[in-house]
């Protein structure tokens, strides 16, 4: 089974306009170079700040608070890594 870390924030990362930016892109890729799977939601919509996650090889996943497409999305990762 490979291991995901699921990150879920507020908004997303933004490491030139925030001290908790500037230091959650170093912790996701710490989790990449150990082999971890990272996936990173949020409600937010992103801005020029924002971090570009796909470029570092990290999911980056639109949500809905309270709804039920978040569920089935964490029950198909969830699936996935059960057949790794």
């Amino acid at each position: 089974m490979n291991d995901t870390v699921l990150v879920i924030g507020h908004v997303w990362p933004e490491s030139k306009s925030s001290v908790a930016g500037s230091r959650t892109l170093p912790l996701l890729r710490m989790f990449k170079s150990n082999g971890i799977r990272v996936v990173s939601f949020s409600p937010a919509q992103q801005t020029d700040y924002t971090v570009d996650l796909n470029a570092e090889s990290i999911a980056s996943v639109d949500i809905v608070l309270n709804d039920s497409s978040l569920d089935s999305f964490i029950d198909e990762l969830r699936d996935v890594n059960e057949l790794s």
